[in-house]
């Protein structure tokens, strides 16, 4: 068998065995470039495929992401609304105890500019005692207008 010889074109060497000199250098390389660019077409076409799977993936990874930030978001939103609307979430977050929950209201009153705890006591003919348990969270230095006040009720 004869040792392959190295013929040089340009930048680039071949090892080619002497037979195909016979043949013509020219088919040998023709064959060569043909095999060459089938290769660089199918790299290419790979390459194509993997970078398109690639953005897909991270394109899933990152809606995933967007989804998760918004329902972060919208848990927020709803515990600030709740918050500031102070209603209760049914876990007992934003409850708040009262020293006596047996209170049934029949009428209220809304506080006018002026108004104290004396003037109202006065002004619905009630006791004192009978005022303050009905209103036991009332501040009677500060009413506010508008303030919502209890004059008729029961306290069980």
């Amino acid at each position: 068998m004869q040792k392959p010889a190295l013929l040089n074109q340009g930048n680039q060497s071949y090892n080619v065995p002497s037979s195909y000199h016979n043949l013509g250098f020219f088919l040998w390389a023709f064959l060569y470039k043909y095999i060459e660019k089938s290769t660089t077409q199918r790299n290419t076409e790979f390459l194509l495929h993997y970078i398109y799977s690639e953005k897909q993936v991270q394109m899933a990874k990152n809606s995933s992401k967007v989804a998760i930030m918004n329902l972060i978001l919208l848990l927020s939103l709803l515990l600030m609304v709740s918050m500031a609307e102070s209603r209760q979430l049914g876990i007992g977050f934003g409850k708040e105890e009262t020293s006596n929950p047996n209170i049934n209201c029949d009428s209220v009153y809304g506080a006018e500019e002026g108004d104290t705890c004396g003037s109202v006591i006065e002004k619905f003919n009630l006791s004192s005692d009978f005022f303050l348990s009905i209103n036991p969270n009332i501040n009677c230095d500060s009413f506010f207008v508008g303030q919502w006040l209890c004059t008729q009720g029961t306290v069980n």
